[in-house]
């Protein structure tokens, strides 16, 4: 069989959850991380998109606003050290850049970045949770910024093992012949759909 190209490659998963009409989808993924409910008002790809085979891609940042503030979701296919300080200097920047519109710092709203990285060893947690926080003497330095790491493989081997079958974030890392014994509800009958669809357009795996 061709190579699957699963959902946590860069394309795939811009030209899935980017999608108005697949927002849904986004909102369930992002729940599932915060566990809050989110309703996306706006949604944007700071990245000049693909026209030729050979043009480098920048890098992908999709940028969602929600009515509480702002999502921020990096897709990490590769393990370079440098990632950690260019996905913290993004949100950051976000954070730097908000503060010149707001009437008032305490207006700020919650800056939230998910790190999806597919790549991690496994030796490392399903779902790191980072804050401002000072452990030792249980003070939060700033209340309205944080970021998540997901270990995708470790979070798709943890729902298989506890049986755990509406996943949406479980389903960003999984093979073809994973992806197609999934057995969801609408939503993620659609997700592993598109990811099907989109690995037997001739003109996408091209590009």
């Amino acid at each position: 069989m061709k190579e699957f190209y699963k959902i946590s490659k860069d394309a795939m998963f811009k030209s899935i959850f980017c999608k108005e009409e697949n927002w849904n989808i986004l909102e369930r993924l992002i729940e599932e991380v915060i566990n809050e409910k989110v309703k996306i008002i706006n949604l944007s790809v700071p990245e000049l998109p693909k026209d030729r085979i050979t043009m480098k891609g920048k890098t992908l940042d999709v940028l969602v606003k929600t009515a509480k503030g702002e999502v921020n979701i990096e897709i990490n296919s590769e393990t370079t050290d440098y990632l950690k300080r260019r996905n913290a200097s993004y949100i950051f920047k976000r954070y730097s850049n908000s503060t010149k519109v707001s009437e008032a710092y305490q207006k700020m709203p919650d800056f939230i970045q998910i790190n999806l990285s597919s790549k991690i060893n496994l030796d490392y947690p399903r779902i790191a949770t980072y804050t401002l926080y000072d452990k030792e003497n249980k003070i939060t330095f700033i209340d309205n910024l944080k970021i998540y790491e997901i270990n995708l493989a470790k979070y798709k081997d943890f729902c298989y093992n506890k049986g755990i079958e509406n996943s949406i974030i479980a389903m960003i890392d999984m093979s073809y012949e994973e992806l197609s014994k999934v057995k969801g509800d609408k939503l993620m009958e659609k997700l592993k759909d598109e990811a099907i669809e989109l690995n037997n357009d001739d003109d996408f795996v091209k590009l």
